[in-house]
């Protein structure tokens, strides 16, 4: 059960940005 989108967006879009800026890894286990 998802709290709200839009803190599933927020961290999706987190996320990919952290993805972008490193590259290096693939699943940050950071939350």
């Amino acid at each position: 059960m998802a709290r709200q989108p839009v803190e599933l967006a927020l961290k999706l879009t987190r996320y990919l940005v952290e993805n972008k800026i490193r590259g290096r890894r693939r699943f940050p286990l950071t939350m």
